[in-house]
């Protein structure tokens, strides 16, 4: 078996200008391979994102809504929100929105966190009456929603990385 094929690289000799010679080893993975995996993995994600959507939009308002506050408690957890196992909707909601408000202090992201803020309490607010009111949301706002929580979803994501 030969060494290229154990080590899985290629050499290449060149010359150099005082008439020597250097090798060098080339990686058996170019930028074209490189940029195909980029795509698919950009591909994978934007059908995991129009999937989901779509699972959301077949479920009726309330399950939506619910799975959204539960996708919202856990982005808290990641933001280092205490979320305590008797609080109510309003009381997570108040921890989770001091906390954005102390990241908006700090953070260069201000002008993308700003807006989280009033999107947490409208999606908590459709919660609380989705569960406890006589007038469950509809499908508008159903839609509304999952298209709240796509922007707010992106927002959180990003905090991470500051």
């Amino acid at each position: 078996m030969s060494r290229r094929a154990i080590t899985g690289a290629a050499r290449r000799t060149t010359s150099t200008p005082g008439g020597g010679q250097t090798e060098t080893r080339t990686s058996p993975v170019g930028w074209p391979t490189l940029l195909w995996g980029l795509g698919v993995t950009v591909a994978a994600a934007f059908a995991w994102q129009v999937a989901d959507r779509v699972r959301l939009g077949r479920m009726t308002p309330a399950e939506t809504i619910s799975a959204l506050y539960g996708r919202l408690i856990r982005s808290s957890r990641q933001l280092n929100v205490t979320v305590h196992s008797g609080d109510t909707p309003y009381e997570f909601a108040d921890s989770f929105v001091e906390r954005l408000a102390r990241l908006t202090q700090t953070s260069r992201l201000r002008s993308a966190l700003n807006p989280a803020i009033d999107e947490t309490r409208w999606l908590v607010n459709l919660y609380v009456r989705a569960c406890y009111s006589p007038h469950p949301p509809e499908r508008v706002e159903q839609k509304r929603a999952v298209a709240t929580w796509g922007k707010l979803k992106w927002r959180l994501w990003s905090v991470r990385f500051l």
